[in-house]
């Protein structure tokens, strides 16, 4: 006779709980922007067991038409503790788009294995390096929307491209 063991699957943790609420961040502040041209929808979702945040179709300002928009990924480690270092655009298509995001940030651009910081590997994807000045951070675990977060570092960076 062969025992078997049921696994449990492992409970959300505390922090998969605030990265949940970050992430509704994220979509918030993608649904206050108009739809893109092209029909299709804004999403944010955590993946890669949360370690990432994949954004599909991040906007751009208008000085980047006819290109309106990017997907991103952020790199979710050092978060809530502390920001992200930066994320990935997806390089696919979007090389003249990248090029004029180099320009309005003065360089700040990297492939994968050129990055600074201990980024991660992601093939097809350009690291832009991102951060609050001075890399400060100050998240508030009992209501993320008030403290640094997510969203907040996301408009910072459109902000800087406008």
């Amino acid at each position: 006779m062969v025992l078997q063991r049921k696994i449990k699957p492992s409970q959300p943790t505390r922090r998969d709980h605030m990265l949940l609420q970050l992430n509704r961040g994220v979509q918030q502040l993608l649904d206050s922007f108009e739809p893109p041209k092209d029909g299709s929808k804004r999403i944010s979702r955590l993946v890669a067991g949360n370690r990432l945040l994949a954004v599909q179709q991040f906007p751009l300002p208008d000085r980047f038409l006819p290109k309106d928009n990017v997907n991103l990924v952020v790199d979710l480690d050092p978060v809530p503790g502390a920001p992200p270092k930066g994320f990935f655009i997806i390089e696919k298509d979007n090389r003249s788009t990248i090029d004029a995001i180099s320009a309005a940030l003065g360089g700040h651009l990297f492939n994968a294995e050129t990055a600074p910081y201990d980024t991660p590997k992601f093939k097809g994807g350009i690291w832009i390096c991102h951060h609050y000045a001075g890399h400060t951070w100050k998240f508030n675990a009992n209501n993320p929307a008030a403290g640094d977060n997510i969203a907040k570092f996301l408009e910072t960076f459109y902000a800087r491209i406008m």
